[in-house]
């Protein structure tokens, strides 16, 4: 848990540039597309989460020690 505590803590430091660049999520949704395509969906459903959303589906209600 410290890792990942420590990487947080560097994208917060460094404005949320993990690699020192703003994030492309345009190739993230069109490969999510491409996916959804291949499994023999529709794109419409194709959406990319946001982090908010990521820890409140995995966190949320989650005790931090068992």
């Amino acid at each position: 848990m410290e890792t990942v505590k420590r990487m947080f803590g560097f994208c917060q430091y460094s404005g949320g540039l993990y690699y020192g660049v703003p994030n492309n999520t345009t190739t993230a949704l069109e490969l999510k597309k491409l996916a959804l395509a291949a499994q023999g969906g529709g794109d419409e459903l194709a959406e990319l989460m946001t982090v908010e959303k990521w820890f409140k589906k995995y966190f949320l209600g989650t005790p931090l020690v068992s």
